[in-house]
């Protein structure tokens, strides 16, 4: 159906005219309109022939609408809804590309960016003898350009793809993450081209969907994009994305397996003008994803730059190489507190895993495995770079293991648990990041739903630590079994036998329960040799960091019983032994210095003063005897000539 007429519309109100409400008065405007329904349609070759070759259309229906104002400034609009059942290339044997329940909306601006807002008030279109659609754009989602529907895609069963999609082109309103103490976060007219998708799935390989697939799989995709530009100043623009993924992997590859679930991407990228990000927190968008469906992107601006990644990995490699757990890596920005009180903004990289176990070897996951096994390890590693000197760069790492163990070799084991690990390295100033109580504090995403915080103390300078349960037992002929740690410590004040306190780079090992056996049948009724129990120690070894040839050894060790076992009548035992050792540096002796110097003795006298005086030094000795009548000149020279008859002045 196709009519003229003349009506009246109802405009958006136009932000572009501040103080001037346009939706508060009728537009007066000349209407063409074109309408159909229950069309199909064919562009091709052959058509209407087995061999027919091109692009069909079934079902469809749409309503266009030409707008023309009457007054002399004669703006002009666009606004169009469509729909059909089906679009679909046809004709080519192994390739299908196909759409279902498609939808168009376009509500286009005149050139002053002014829009009907047909939600406001509605445009019914004819598109038939007896039907007709109305229009029913909002105008204050501005200038649109929309289409969704569900996609089907197999290019000869290499590439594959199946879902339902969105796109929508519009202008927008953003805030972003510049606020200050002062000024409010600013906002944004943005020219906005989202994508989105939900419901799908995709392989890309050999032999799709058939049973000998060989290829990356997809499943359960939903994701949300967003391109968006600064209207007033085009060099600026943002990217933002965040998806989920219900599971993606390679299939068809028999003994080999890699796969993740649970999977979450989050990407939220800064202007390069002035380096800000929109802040969904405060303003989320929400993006259309299908026909029925759309996705809210609420990430938070505070983080600055974003991008991360989140999932459930499992990989198996013949057997060889296995890994399953949970895995995060996420790049942003923060800031932290160095030991010296500094607080710094930094680029930071994380990983973090969750309950992650791995084996390298052969015949993994069977009872014939041989090789290194790790379970339930939890890590937390923060890489930061100073923004305003990349020179400065610190690394922190924090990690729980619960075992850590060689099998597979009977009468053989080399096993470790409760194990952890802390690592704190410092910048090329000797500054580290300070994690105790009020200072930084960072918390480091390890799975879907798990995290780690960090809890190093920067007080202990540059920290390098490790700690655990150690089992050892080499066919019964060496055992060992016991908690050790081993620390290293860039500072720790250190006070010496003369008094003076050095600044010492210290590595420390220590020891508690500690059971050892070597000899013969360890561990049985049988055993012959030398048997230790309950041993500690405590090792340090000590350089001084201004002179660093002087280094310094200190131990002290007990054992609750040292004994030979194993021979009848013949007992060799110690108990509550004790062990100490402080080794020091010895210093070149330095000669003999004399140092003279002049010394001045105050004397004062009563004018009444009389009687002698008699001044001793050594074996020598000189008197001076007052009257009381000498004048001071007399009483000095008489002191002066008594003082210089002694030996030695």
């Amino acid at each position: 159906a196709i009519e003229k007429s003349s009506s009246q519309v109802t405009l958006a109100d136009n932000p572009a005219t501040a103080g001037v409400d346009e939706s508060a008065t009728p537009v007066e405007v000349d209407l063409l309109t074109i309408g159909a329904s229950g069309v199909n349609a064919f562009a091709g070759l052959n058509g209407g022939t087995a061999d027919e070759l091109g692009l069909q259309l079934l079902g469809v229906e749409f309503a266009l609408a030409l707008v023309s104002e009457k007054s002399a400034t004669a703006r002009k609009w666009t606004s169009l809804q469509a729909t059909a059942d089906s679009v679909a290339l046809i004709g080519i044997d192994g390739l299908t590309m196909a759409g279902e329940d498609l939808g168009v909306a376009i509500n286009q601006a005149a050139t002053d960016g002014s829009l009907i807002d047909y939600a406001a008030q509605n445009l019914a279109i004819a598109t038939g003898p007896g039907s007709s659609l109305t229009l029913d754009l909002d105008g204050n989602e501005g200038d649109l350009l929309r289409a969704a529907g569900h996609l089907s895609l197999d290019a000869f069963g290499f590439f594959q793809v199946d879902g339902d999609f969105a796109l929508e082109k519009k202008t927008a309103s953003v805030t972003l993450n510049d606020a200050t103490d002062t000024t409010p976060a600013s906002a944004v007219d943005v020219d906005l081209l989202t994508v989105g998708a939900s419901g799908l799935s995709a392989f890309a390989g050999l032999n799709g969907g058939t049973a000998d697939a060989l290829g990356l799989a997809l499943t359960d995709v939903e994701f949300g994009l967003a391109l968006m530009t600064d209207r007033a100043n085009a060099q600026r623009s943002w990217t933002s994305l965040q998806a989920s993924v219900g599971g993606v992997g390679f299939v068809g590859l028999g003994v080999m397996e890699v796969s993740a679930t649970e999977l979450t991407v989050e990407l939220n990228l800064a202007d390069t003008v002035n380096g800000h990000v929109v802040d969904f927190a405060a303003a989320p968008l929400s993006v259309l994803t299908g026909p029925a469906n759309s996705l809210e992107l609420g990430m938070d601006g505070a983080r600055g730059e974003l991008i991360r990644a989140v999932g459930h990995l499992t990989v198996d490699l013949v057997g060889f190489v296995q890994v399953e757990g949970d895995l995060a890596i996420e790049k942003t920005g923060g800031s932290v507190t160095l030991d010296t009180g500094e607080v710094v903004d930094v680029d930071l990289l994380t990983l973090g895993a969750n309950d992650l176990s791995a084996f390298v070897g052969m015949n993994g996951g069977t009872a014939d495995e041989l090789g290194l096994q790790l379970s339930d390890l939890d890590l937390a590693l923060a890489l930061m770079t100073d923004r305003a000197d990349p020179a400065r760069s610190w690394t922190s790492l924090q990690a729980l293991a619960g075992g850590v163990a060689f099998v597979g070799i009977d009468g053989l084991t080399i096993a470790a648990d409760t194990i952890s690990v802390d690592i704190n390295l410092a910048a090329s100033d000797d500054s580290v990041v300070d994690y105790s109580a009020g200072k930084t504090e960072l918390t480091v995403v390890t799975g879907p739903a798990s995290d780690f915080t960090f809890s190093l103390d920067g007080a202990k300078g540059e920290l390098i630590q490790a700690a655990g349960h150690l089992e050892l037992n080499v066919f019964n002929f060496f055992m060992v079994e016991g908690d050790l740690a081993f620390t290293q410590q860039a500072h720790q004040a250190v006070t010496l036998s003369d008094g003076s306190e050095i600044d010492a780079r210290m590595l420390s090992i220590g020891g508690a329960n500690i059971n050892a056996f070597a000899g013969l049948n360890g561990g049985t009724p049988s055993a012959l040799g030398l048997s230790l129990g309950e041993v500690g120690f405590a090792l340090a070894l000590l350089t001084d960091r201004a002179h660093l040839e002087r280094k310094y050894t200190s131990l002290q060790a007990t054992a609750g019983l040292a004994e030979f076992i194993g021979v009848d009548g013949l007992t060799v035992a110690v108990d509550t032994l004790a062990v100490n050792v402080n080794q020091g540096v010895v210093l070149a002796a330095q000669p003999e210095v004399v140092t003279t110097a002049n010394t001045q003795l105050a004397l004062g006298l009563e004018a009444s003063t009389i009687g002698t005086l008699t001044f001793a030094k050594g074996g020598d000795s000189a008197a001076v005897t007052l009257t009381g009548r000498e004048t001071n000149a007399q009483v000095i020279a008489s002191l002066t000539a008594a003082l210089e008859d002694l030996d030695g002045i």
